[in-house]
């Protein structure tokens, strides 16, 4: 478990975005980007993006 998006884009094959409380899953991704992963890769900077306005949305 993390509160960084962008530790969880680097280090998982599956993501769950939880709702404020009670926590139920808001969303799940799969991360299907090849392994080792480049923090500078447009995809990734792609799915952060999607994640980060997913989270803002739900504060």
């Amino acid at each position: 478990m993390t509160h960084d998006v962008e530790e969880a884009l680097l280090l998982s094959d599956r993501i769950l975005l939880l709702s404020p409380r009670p926590a139920t899953v808001e969303r799940s991704y799969d991360v299907a980007l090849p392994r080792p992963r480049d923090r500078l890769s447009r995809e990734l900077a792609e799915r952060k993006a999607e994640m980060l306005a997913v989270l803002l949305e739900a504060a």
